[in-house]
């Protein structure tokens, strides 16, 4: 089995911890290491550092491999722009192919998630590796939802596939876009519905398959980087295919029009870490239910999240103190470049932020 953490992400909803050079998933946002580095953690004592791959930005490489000094070089792939993952995973296949095994079962993770149960996370991605070598099926994780969430895509269930003692498999009838809050509220209820995590297990010849039978434009220029690879023009063929192909998700290429499609419940303390609100749900509060890291002083503050980046950074002596009074349900981000206030229930626009200081 092998794996492939997908970190090319932007991560432009952390702004301004995340940036173009430094983005969410090489930021140390939950505990000391980042969160690529904690990806590589939860799943080295299941499969070995030489079976990780890493696909990332060409920008991204040299950082990356600080982050991960024991992976082998070879195993970090470079894209030379983002092409969402469907591209990326493609890509990636298509190195298990040529140089590993086109028949391995490989595991697809996105580098920026936090999983608080992890020896559960590992029995089940055992459980899918025997599926998936068996069965000619594409295997996704689906999280139980835990309250009404309008900020996830949600997965169907449909009848039960395969059972064990542990463990159950379904068919995936059905994906489902982020949804408004009362039909968020209805999946709830039924319990017949899972968010969808992003985590996939399939055959390496499999997905490739998949991406023929369901976006055969992306497939050819596959063909044309499988062509190349190994081969002094592999980086110039990947360059020139990338600049043809859509930017698609594996979930709209492939997933909801594929046959044979899986979901296995996965009740593992996950959290995508997609924008600054996570913060409460990842630190423990204080007493005015606050969620603070970094040096704060406040009167008459609640429930807000307070991130102060230089007071972290070993290199400044003293970090900036925030202070605040009569405030509540803000987020606050203060970093070495910028400062971020604005209202929790409106942290999603920061990438909106984002884009309107790229015109600038």
């Amino acid at each position: 089995m092998y794996t492939v953490i997908m970190a090319g992400g932007k991560g432009t909803r952390f702004w301004p911890l995340s940036t173009e050079d430094t983005p969410k998933q090489l930021l140390s946002l939950v505990g000391d290491t980042s969160l690529l580095q904690q990806t590589v953690a939860r799943i080295a004592p299941l499969i070995l550092l030489e079976d990780i791959y890493v696909v990332t930005g060409e920008s991204l490489i040299s950082v990356t491999k600080r982050h991960l000094p024991d992976l082998p070089s070879e195993n970090i792939i470079a894209e030379p722009v983002g092409r969402n993952t469907l591209p990326c995973i493609g890509l990636a296949a298509l190195h298990l192919k040529k140089r590993r095994d086109g028949d391995a079962v490989m595991v697809v993770l996105p580098a920026d998630s936090v999983i608080q149960r992890q020896d559960q996370f590992r029995k089940l991605l055992q459980y899918a590796e025997n599926i998936a070598a068996n069965d000619n099926a594409l295997i996704t994780f689906g999280i139980p939802p835990t309250r009404i969430e309008t900020g996830y895509g949600y997965i169907h269930l449909g009848s039960a596939a395969h059972t064990t003692d542990d463990f159950q498999a379904f068919q995936a009838c059905q994906f489902v876009e982020k949804p408004d809050r009362e039909t968020a509220e209805k999946y709830l209820e039924s319990q017949e519905y899972l968010w969808n995590s992003g985590m996939f297990v399939w055959r390496v010849d499999l997905i490739l398959n998949a991406i023929k039978t369901y976006q055969p434009s992306i497939y050819q220029r596959l063909m044309e980087i499988d062509a190349a690879i190994g081969t002094p023009s592999e980086a110039e063929a990947i360059s020139h295919a990338y600049s043809q192909m859509k930017s698609i998700s594996v979930d709209y290429g492939v997933m909801e029009k594929a046959k044979e499609v899986l979901v296995i419940p996965a009740d593992i303390g996950w959290n995508d870490v997609g924008s600054w609100g996570a913060m409460h749900e990842l630190y423990e509060r204080d007493t005015s239910g606050n969620t603070v890291r970094g040096k704060h002083i406040g009167i008459d503050t609640q429930d807000c999240i307070i991130f102060n980046q230089t007071a972290q950074n070993p290199d400044v002596i003293e970090g900036k103190l925030i202070a605040t009074i009569g405030v509540s349900d803000l987020v606050i981000v203060e970093s070495e470049h910028a400062v971020l206030v604005c209202p929790i229930d409106r942290v999603q626009e920061v990438k909106d932020l984002v884009e309107k200081l790229e015109d600038l």
